[in-house]
């Protein structure tokens, strides 16, 4: 008879990482994907394009229709975190919920931990097709020396707003 419901789980190595994803799908109905989800270690982004930084990411994404966008969970930790002019990315962790929906991602509750114990937390908003970013962040002991290693140590604190896009960029 027809599959009403059914599960894809599949495992891979690829570039040195390891990843195992699971699908639910109902391939007849309205909404065919009821949720799907991913699990990724040990992915180091410079072994896909050698101009990205190097990382070693633990990626934990769970998502899932609702009406019209999908939402989710996403978990990433960083081994490799240090300064962006070492060729690395200077967040620890991220965690957040995200909607994606016409274009946009959006990340709200989101959390972030800096190399040498900075965070941030707010919400971010980026078009996939371009457009402005915008967000809004409260940091805590945010090392600039740690984002950029020429930049002098602080231990900064309070709300950053900002929004960009490829004719201006607006930071408060």
């Amino acid at each position: 008879g027809p599959i009403e419901r059914f599960d894809v789980v599949a495992d891979a190595n690829l570039r040195d990482a390891t990843l195992a994803a699971r699908i639910v799908a109902t391939p007849f109905a309205d909404l065919p994907l009821v949720s799907a989800a991913l699990d990724a270690r040990g992915v180091n982004a410079a072994q896909w394009d050698p101009s990205w930084p190097v990382t070693d990411l633990t990626l934990m994404l769970v998502a899932r229709p609702e009406g019209e966008r999908f939402v989710g969970t996403i978990d990433a930790r960083n081994a490799q975190a240090g300064p962006i002019d070492a060729a690395r990315i200077p967040a620890e962790s991220l965690t957040s919920r995200f909607a994606w929906q016409d274009g946009t991602l959006a990340l709200e509750d989101t959390a972030v931990r800096i190399a040498g114990g900075g965070a941030a937390s707010g919400r971010i908003t980026m078009p996939t097709r371009g457009g402005a970013s915008d967000g809004a962040l409260q940091l805590r002991q945010i090392d600039l020396a740690r984002i950029q290693s020429t930049l002098p140590t602080t231990r900064l604190s309070g709300t950053l707003a900002a929004s960009a896009s490829t004719s201006a960029d607006c930071f408060r």
